[in-house]
């Protein structure tokens, strides 16, 4: 993690447990806790991640992470 261009969180923030408090250029998405949803919402999360991996691999072809 530390030689990172860029970290993405997804949203936990813990202050217990996640590592991504302890490293720079950290993008976090706020991405919705899936757990005890309906299959219904918990596809619209996967969609929700798979956009922005996607968006986060076009971003890396042009040099412009966004951070």
């Amino acid at each position: 993690m530390r030689n990172a261009t860029a970290i993405v969180n997804m949203g936990c923030m813990d202050d217990k447990f996640c590592p991504a408090l302890f490293v720079p250029k950290v993008i976090d998405w706020g991405i919705e806790d899936p757990k005890n949803k309906p299959i219904e919402k918990v596809g619209e999360i996967r969609d929700e991640i798979e956009k922005r991996v996607l968006e986060i691999i076009d971003s890396t072809q042009d040099h412009k992470i966004p951070i």
